[in-house]
């Protein structure tokens, strides 16, 4: 298969098929209408196909070569810090409108994870998954696990699930707030002072 492809399925199916099973906040479904929700995160699903395969297409695996935990552990920062400063620059005035639409959520449920405009489904979510496993190399099986790491770790920062590495409150907070929590792991939030924990 095309390299991209195998990611952008695995990514979608976990999302698809795990997001109605996933705990969310009951306040968050009167909000918009589950349809549209559903609607505008199937276009971006679609989008991120020829996203996935042009950019998996362009981009060399630079660090593919590194030993195993360097290579997912450079993964995993790199996401880290791509998702926190697109993110915080969203919430900056002049780029909050590409942003808005993900904010209509003070409260959140699974499926509002990827509930966004185009822009930020590319610029924000997309590369943030995508360009470390291209640069890092992570392929066939690792990018598959890759793509299910990462697809159930959105779908779980925007329900109620409570335990692991990110806790789902702490970006119920972020959504409620909007002052802290930017990250997908908290590294960068940590490094720079804008972690909130939930405790």
């Amino acid at each position: 298969m095309w390299d991209g492809f195998e990611d952008w399925l695995v990514f979608w199916g976990v999302y698809w098929c795990l997001a109605p099973l996933l705990p969310g906040d009951p306040r968050s479904l009167n909000i918009v209408s589950p349809q549209k929700v559903r609607r505008v995160v199937f276009f971006n699903c679609l989008i991120s196909l020829p996203a996935s395969l042009l950019l998996f297409h362009l981009c060399p695996p630079l660090f593919g070569g590194l030993p195993t935990f360097l290579r997912w552990g450079g993964a995993f920062v790199l996401m880290d810090g791509w998702f926190y400063y697109a993110h915080r620059l969203l919430h900056h005035p002049r780029f909050y409108p590409w942003h808005k639409q993900h904010h209509t959520f003070n409260y959140t449920y699974p499926m509002v994870a990827v509930y966004c405009s185009l822009t930020e489904a590319l610029l924000c979510d997309f590369l943030s998954n995508a360009l470390p496993a291209a640069l890092f190399g992570l392929r066939g099986y690792e990018g598959v696990l890759w793509a299910a790491l990462l697809s159930f770790n959105a779908l779980k920062l925007h329900s109620t699930l409570d335990f692991g590495w990110v806790r789902g409150g702490e970006h119920g907070f972020h959504h409620g707030q909007q002052v802290s929590n930017f990250g997908l792991l908290s590294i960068f939030d940590k490094l720079h002072g804008t972690y909130h924990p939930t405790d």
